[in-house]
């Protein structure tokens, strides 16, 4: 079996250190590659997807939205997201689906996290932004999402503000949904507008960016990265993979 990661510049990506374990864990042989490309190369990938010769893909930056219009159909969570990271084929159509919501709700169950009766930012409103929200909206919270100034993306929500806006201070969770760590000027600014999170949630998962330092709780992404990619292994595969703890901990292993 083939599969890879779509994206723009991702030769940081972990994701082939995780697949590398699910044969060990499954027995069922595969490789799994980064397909590096520019955007008008998307449709060389569907084609072979579509002929066989790859039996799934992973979807990151920039990439999550533009790959919806070379979807034959979406599935019902990558519709109410908006956005797709896991593309397939069932019956000769090509699916887009979404395991980030997956993968986020993952993060939050393993570091017994509750959101409930909090005031909850998000920062950034990209493709992961959106399916963080999906979840928080599923649990019925309403998050106030920051963004920067110059973002000419379609709003999600209409409680979204940038970080210069007072209203910062109100953080009590940061969720950082964006691909890149703040500097410490930024982070400075932040201080400086009383802007004092309880805990920060960093989807960033290789390493312990600053603006976790502005918490005494603290979370990376690390788990929401394991288990979407373990969700979108079961849907190239059609197959329940057994998620053992024991799996979860050498997929860690291999990734710190």
């Amino acid at each position: 079996m083939m599969f890879g990661l779509l994206g723009k510049n991702i030769a940081y990506s972990q994701s082939p250190k995780i697949f590398k374990q699910f044969p060990l864990h499954t027995g069922q042989a595969l490789n799994y590659q980064l397909f590096d490309v520019d955007s008008h190369e998307i449709s060389n990938y569907m084609e072979m997807l579509r002929n066989g010769e790859i039996q799934g893909l992973q979807v990151t930056k920039p990439y999550k939205e533009l790959v919806i219009d070379y979807c034959d159909t979406l599935s019902l969570t990558a519709q109410k997201i908006g956005s797709v990271n896991t593309i397939y084929l069932r019956n000769g159509k090509i699916i887009g689906d979404n395991t980030d919501a997956y993968g986020f709700e993952a993060l939050l169950a393993s570091h017994q996290i509750t959101l409930k009766n909090k005031n909850i930012c998000m920062f950034g409103n990209g493709g992961a932004a959106k399916s963080v929200y999906y979840v928080l909206k599923k649990h019925g919270i309403e998050p106030i999402i920051f963004k920067r100034a110059s973002s000419k993306r379609t709003p999600i929500t209409k409680n979204e503000y940038t970080y210069e806006d007072s209203i910062i201070q109100s953080c009590e969770i940061i969720i950082q949904t964006t691909s890149h760590d703040f500097d410490q000027n930024h982070i400075q600014q932040l201080r400086d507008m009383s802007c004092q999170p309880k805990m920060v949630i960093d989807l960033i998962y290789y390493k312990k960016t600053a603006l976790m330092s502005m918490a005494e709780l603290s979370y990376n992404g690390i788990m929401m990265l394991i288990y979407q990619a373990i969700r979108s292994y079961e849907l190239f595969t059609g197959e329940t993979m057994d998620q053992t703890p024991e799996l979860i901990e050498t997929i860690k292993g291999v990734l710190t």
